[in-house]
């Protein structure tokens, strides 16, 4: 009988540790895809493509994959690690740059799905918080 008292008394703190790490443990961040807002006007003869996404505050800055380019389209995506907490109801836009193999030129520039993303002048997002 004192053994098994004994057996609680060292067994229930590591349980409850272990449950406790369990749990911490999917606390934290995830890798997601952001959602896209646009892509500026590309500087001539340049095979960089600047891509526009929005996140939240406490979500980490993102990075631009080209996923697919051909004669007629570019398709990107833009992954940031996206925090667990509670999340604002606020989204910061924010820019990366997608390297190309060439330059952008007059190809359509397509989402992770395949949908177009609208071209957006410096003026219509004057103040992107940049990585």
């Amino acid at each position: 009988m004192a053994l098994v008292g004994r057996w609680r008394e060292l067994v229930a703190p590591v349980s409850v540790a272990a449950l406790g790490a369990a749990l911490l443990a999917g606390c934290g961040t995830s890798e997601a895809n952001a959602p896209l807002v646009g892509y500026r006007p590309p500087v001539p003869g340049s095979s960089e493509l600047v891509v526009l996404y929005s996140r939240g505050p406490s979500d980490g800055l993102g990075h631009a994959d080209v996923l697919k380019q051909d004669s007629k389209t570019i398709q990107v995506r833009v992954r940031f690690k996206q925090s667990n907490g509670t999340s604002d109801l606020v989204a910061e836009i924010n820019e990366t740059t997608a390297v190309l193999k060439e330059p952008p030129g007059s190809r359509e520039v397509l989402d992770a799905s395949g949908e177009p993303i609208p071209l957006k002048s410096i003026n219509d997002y004057p103040r992107v918080s940049n990585q």
